[in-house]
């Protein structure tokens, strides 16, 4: 799965815990773009990624996640073995 399709899966989990018409979303895409993106829904948009994808992310991951760009990173390394 490249870029783009990780960024419209995490789009459609994000436009579902916000309550938003799907977003469209980039590598740079913050928290702060979106009204309501708060730190707890910042863990359940975290929660259903790791659902959807059946991943578990580390805290130190969890702390890297500043941008959207850092989720897709840590998701390809998940995959990838890493």
């Amino acid at each position: 799965m490249n870029h783009s399709a990780l960024l419209d899966q995490i789009s459609i989990v994000i436009a579902d815990v916000l309550d938003i018409d799907k977003p469209v979303l980039g590598m740079e895409t913050t928290a702060g773009s979106f009204e309501g993106w708060d730190s707890l829904a910042h863990i359940s948009i975290v929660a259903q990624i790791e659902s959807d994808f059946g991943l578990k992310f580390t805290l130190a991951e969890l702390a890297e996640f500043s941008a959207v760009g850092n989720i897709v990173q840590a998701i390809e390394r998940k995959r990838n073995g890493g």
